[in-house]
């Protein structure tokens, strides 16, 4: 393969080999760390997982690099924003959002930098300032992604860094000169932080993301070969009333103390959305429209509201004929259906929800997580409060890729993945060949296997043997279920078909539910089920739904009806029969 360090021959700050080099020290360094900055992780939301999600988007953003670079011929700015593509397709939480709309900036400063001169000297002078060009228009971008931004973060740190290698370049400094100071202004933010933010300082913390931020500079500087030397392996990383040393010299004070289960909202909704202009089909929203729609919308819905990317830098069919944009959506929302209804004039995919909530009271690693995906963005709130990771499926099928991100958004050491179609279910099955997490898909092929599931569903964290029979037996419960239940699919505006298919239903249900795991064993004939559950598109009138309970309990007394609304503008209705 070949690699040449620019497009113009103008004097470059990287070339692609220090780029890899940048990129595989700031995952190796994030990676040690990461235990450190999960526990000192209180704002926005004390959720213990920003060392984590800093980790995780920082490993997509390498491997986007090194297989950029590995494809053929590469400039430094190819894999400078393969590496910034990366983080946006992967970034996790708010942290990794932002992280990726610096690495964006970055690598558009870094394009967009004037050309070098010949001699060695102007050379570097070129260089330094390169740097503190990428460096600013990194910290502009993060802090525009950001609808409400606050100081003592890592849009702080970023600020931090590019102002004092401005003064460096000022100053007359070459490039070892402002790659310190740009360390030095990051670090002095980050200790600035437990005076700028009140929930860090009740908390006697620095903030996580700005010493993420910190670590990632540092690394930068060891990639040009003017950074402190990397720390050993053995070295530890303390916040419990003890300095926090990382390989730049900072320090991280405070005590991890009572941060409480106040959130900004009790879910977070995640997506990639896509916007094409001038392809068949196409609006007339230009890409430049795309992120302030976004973050407008979006913040009548919730807070922590971060919208990152814009315009892809090559147009994917080559020809010319569209232009494309790629942004990443974060949310902290009560209402994340409404955030997906606002999201349906483009092209969503990734989509993951989680529960605030449930992710602050189980701070740090489960031995079991929970991925439920779906097709109805009504069940979401649901299976998210069940302690899940939800998937929905959005504009496309679920990918591989999808149901990654949210096996390790558990960060679980065996993982359980309900799928709702038999293609998720065959990439559910195909990633078992994962050396961690251990991951064990349930035969979930529908929306409703996977609420009978979740049903079934005991979270049990006891640690030692107990546990382990405990989550073993509910796995085996949640089977049972998924394998008793039968369903229908019906269109509400045919009351005289409904009425049949419901009788229809009950009739074969009756004849082939498997009998219950907890039942007698003193006889195997199949039971007669007694949950009925409804999926119903938001269409639907209110007094068909009445009239569908009063004929089922009519023609199967005692059978508990349950109706859920599928969050989908249609008139359809999806009924099911389990035994439990």
């Amino acid at each position: 393969m070949t690699h040449t360090s620019s497009t113009d021959g103008r004097s470059a700050l990287l070339d692609v080999a220090s780029v890899l080099r940048w990129a595989g020290d700031a995952v190796d360094v994030l990676e040690r760390a990461r235990p450190v900055i999960d526990r000192a992780n209180v704002f926005p939301v004390p959720d213990a997982d920003t060392g984590t999600n800093l980790a995780g988007t920082l490993t997509q953003a390498r491997d986007s690099a090194v297989a950029a670079a590995g494809a053929g011929p590469a400039t430094t700015d190819d894999v400078l924003h393969a590496l910034a593509h990366g983080a946006l397709l992967g970034a996790r939480g708010s942290s990794g959002v932002i992280m990726s709309e610096f690495l964006r900036g970055f690598a558009a400063g870094h394009a967009a930098s004037p050309a070098g001169l010949p001699d060695a000297s102007r050379a570097e002078e070129s260089a330094a300032g390169l740097l503190a060009r990428a460096l600013d228009r990194g910290a502009e971008s993060a802090h525009a992604s950001v609808v409400d931004p606050r100081s003592g973060t890592m849009l702080t740190a970023a600020r931090g860094a590019a102002d004092a290698a401005a003064r460096a370049v000022t100053d007359g400094g070459g490039l070892a000169e402002v790659l310190v100071a740009a360390c030095a202004g990051a670090d002095a933010a980050l200790r600035r932080s437990v005076d700028e933010l009140d929930e860090l300082r009740r908390a006697r913390v620095l903030d996580a993301g700005a010493y993420g931020f910190v670590l990632v500079l540092d690394a930068l500087c060891r990639a040009l070969g003017h950074g402190p030397t990397r720390a050993t392996e053995a070295e530890t990383l303390s916040v419990a009333g003890e300095p926090v040393a990382h390989e730049g010299g900072s320090h991280a004070h405070g005590s991890h103390g009572a941060h409480g289960t106040v959130v900004d909202g009790e879910f977070e909704v995640m997506c990639v959305v896509r916007h094409a202009v001038g392809a068949e089909g196409g609006t007339t929203t230009s890409l430049e429209e795309v992120a302030p729609l976004l973050r407008s919308g979006l913040q009548q819905l919730g807070d922590s509201v971060v919208v990152v990317g814009g315009a892809d830098r090559r147009d994917p069919a080559g020809d010319g004929s569209a232009r494309r944009g790629t942004w990443q959506v974060h949310v902290h929302t009560d209402h994340p259906v409404d955030v997906l209804r606002l999201l349906d004039r483009w092209e969503v995919g990734q989509v993951v929800v989680r529960c605030l909530a449930h992710q602050v009271s189980a701070r740090g690693a489960a031995e079991l997580g929970l991925v439920a995906c779906t097709s109805a963005p009504g069940l979401v709130t649901d299976l998210a409060r069940s302690g899940a990771v939800v998937v929905l499926r959005g504009s496309g099928p679920v990918e591989r890729e999808d149901l990654l991100r949210a096996v390790h958004e558990t960060d679980a050491e065996q993982v359980l993945v309900l799928p709702a179609d038999e293609s998720t279910l065959a990439l559910a099955r195909g990633l078992g060949d994962l050396s961690r997490p251990q991951v064990t898909a349930v035969a979930s092929t529908s929306d409703l296997h996977v609420v009978a599931a979740l049903s079934a569903w005991v979270s049990d964290t006891s640690a030692g043997s107990a546990g382990r029979a405990a989550r073993t037996a509910s796995l085996r419960a949640m089977e049972a279920v998924v394998a008793s239940v039968r369903a229908v699919q019906v269109d509400a505006a045919r009351p005289a078909e409904l009425v049949d298919q419901l009788s229809r239903l009950l009739q074969y249900a009756a004849r082939t539910c498997e009998p219950s795991p907890t039942a007698s064993t003193a006889s195997t004939a199949p039971a007669a089920p007694t949950v009925l559950t409804v999926l119903a598109g938001d269409l639907v009138p209110a007094s068909v739904l009445t009239d569908l309970v009063v004929h089922a309990e009519r023609l199967a007394p005692g059978l508990e009806t349950v109706v859920l609304p599928s969050g989908r503008r249609s008139t359809a209705l999806v009924i099911g029969a389990e035994q439990q």
